[in-house]
Order: C-alpha cells, then sequence, then structure tokens
C-alpha cells in the first residue's frame, strides 16, 4: 500500500470519527479522495499518484474532505450533517462583515451548495479539494461573494463556489486575463500590480502576528469557536481574546494601508481593505492550527 492509500485510509477514519453520524464507504471515500486532491498538483503539471500529489494528500484536511464528499455523494445524514455544523459560523463571519446584504449571502452560499458543480461534480461542494478546512474554503467564498455584491449590486450572481484562490482576482479576471466586469484592460492591469503590493504586505504583516494572534484569529474567525472556547484553549481570560485578535486585525489592516501608493485615493484604499478581507478569508483556510503556545514574556 503506497503513502496515499495509507493517508486515504487514515482520513477515512478520522472523517467517521469526526462526523459519527455519516457512513460513507472507504472505497469511495478513497477513489473521490484521490481524485480531488490530484486536480491543484495537476496544474502544475504533475501527475496523479506522483510525489507533489502525495505531498498534496498529506497536508489535506482528509477528515473535512470526508463530508464535502460524502455530500457530494448524496450519503445519508451527511447534508443535514454539514447545515448544523456550518450555518452558525457562516453567519457569524457575514454578520461582522456589517453589510445588509451579508446575512443572505451566507444563506444562499449554502443552498448553492447543492446545486451541480462546473467540474462535473454532483454538487459545488464537490469543488472542495481538502487544502485548507472546509469552514475556511467556505469563509474565502462567502467573503468574495459580500465584497463583489458590493460592487455590483447583486449578492447571487457573484463569484463561482469553484473560483480557487488564485483563479480570480479582485476585479474577477479569470486565468485567462479576460476581465469579468467588463474593466479597461489597462485598468486591469495596474489593479493586477496593486493587488500583488498588497498581497505581499499582506504576507510580511502576516509574518509579524504572534503565534497567539494567528492562534486566536483561526479559532474565532475560521472553526466558529466561542469568545469563551478560544480563552479556554489559549489559556487566557476572554477580554485577553478580544486584545488579541483586535491586535492581529489592526496589524493586517495597518500593513497593507502602509503599502499603499500615497497617491492612490480613497478608492485604492477600498481596494485594498477589500483585498484584505479576502486575503485573511483564503489564508485561514490554508494555515493549519498550530499547538497553542506556552506562556511567557515572549507570547503576545
Amino acid at each position: 500500500m503506497g503513502a496515499i492509500d495509507v493517508r486515504l485510509a487514515e482520513g477515512h477514519a478520522q472523517g467517521r470519527a469526526a462526523w459519527p453520524p455519516v457512513e460513507f464507504s472507504i472505497t469511495r471515500y478513497a477513489a473521490r479522495a484521490f481524485e480531488v486532491t490530484a486536480r491543484r498538483p495537476a496544474l502544475d503539471g504533475h501527475a496523479p499518484g506522483s510525489s507533489a500529489h502525495a505531498d498534496a494528500v498529506a497536508r489535506a484536511a482528509l477528515a473535512d474532505l470526508y463530508l464535502s464528499l460524502a455530500c457530494d455523494d448524496r450519503t445519508e445524514h451527511a447534508w443535514p450533517v454539514l447545515v448544523a455544523r456550518f450555518t452558525r459560523p457562516l453567519r457569524a463571519v457575514a454578520s461582522r462583515m456589517r453589510r445588509a446584504d451579508a446575512e443572505e449571502a451566507a444563506h444562499d452560499l449554502l443552498d448553492d451548495l447543492a446545486t451541480p458543480g462546473p467540474d462535473g461534480s454532483r454538487t459545488r461542494l464537490g469543488g472542495f479539494d481538502g487544502r485548507g478546512s472546509l469552514l475556511g474554503w467556505l469563509t474565502a467564498i462567502l467573503v468574495r461573494r459580500v465584497w463583489k455584491s458590493g460592487r455590483r449590486g447583486d449578492t447571487r450572481a457573484t463569484v463561482s463556489l469553484d473560483a480557487g484562490e488564485g483563479e480570480r482576482g479582485p476585479q474577477g479576471s479569470d486565468r485567462a486575463g479576460h476581465g469579468s466586469d467588463g474593466a479597461d484592460p489597462a485598468e486591469r492591469v495596474a489593479d493586477a500590480e496593486t493587488a500583488a503590493v498588497l498581497d505581499r504586505a499582506f504576507a510580511r504583516a502576516w509574518d509579524d502576528l504572534t503565534a497567539r494572534e494567528r492562534l486566536a484569529l483561526l479559532l474565532k474567525h475560521r472553526d466558529g469557536r466561542t469568545q469563551r472556547e478560544v480563552a479556554a484553549t489559549l489559556g487566557v481570560g476572554e477580554p485577553r481574546v478580544s486584545r488579541l485578535v483586535g491586535a492581529a486585525v489592526e496589524k493586517l489592516r495597518q500593513g497593507v494601508i502602509a503599502a499603499l501608493p500615497s497617491a492612490g485615493g480613497d478608492g485604492l484604499r477600498d481596494r485594498a481593505l477589500a483585498l484584505l478581507a479576502a486575503r485573511v478569508a483564503a489564508r485561514l483556510a490554508r494555515t493549519p492550527l498550530e499547538r497553542p503556545p506556552s506562556k511567557g514574556p515572549t507570547s503576545a
């Protein structure tokens, strides 16, 4: 049995333990998980079963993939479990975005998961490939949807559920470089250059966060934990959690804003903040949970 087969067997066991009402056959799970985890390496020219594919499987959130694939396969109990687990955290994310249509976007997102996917999957949930958590993947889509709806005034026809990180930029351009919003080509190039600058600034700001700040963000804004649950995990008081999260968000915001050209104006600033929201969601989706750092003078 190869490394991929072993890891998928482990993932199946993790999925059964994480979602006990859902009984998805290991044969079907392994076949589908092998297929979906091979998608991203294939884009880089790596064949299914290659070492690059094995690395992708080793890093994948296979327990979450168990639930998403079970839903895509219409396994009994899978959809009710999904809705029960993710409705509350997605609505919490939407409410924090302070847009009138955010709550509706969260509701629409859950409904849209059941529609057929363009990649041939039975549902759009089949587009999840295990990179990062399922909640992080859904959160990233929700943030992009709400941001796009603010520009177009339409919550429904905004961003595809299957548009992964790097596939669509802030101006809605696709991989071929053709904008979906009718923007002038020169404007798209300028926006792409600005996005690249802001992406680098965001990466630097993220690296400047302390381990506790990153973990607090992951627990609260990706995994939907309550303030009390985050405090218990970190071993601090609830007011401390609020300060950690607030400090992390402010560091990220200041890091991105500081990279803006001084002559950018309010329009560029607004796009930067929208890009920041999307990048935060995408980073949370990809980042594994770290062991809670021990208390000490170097921990924030």
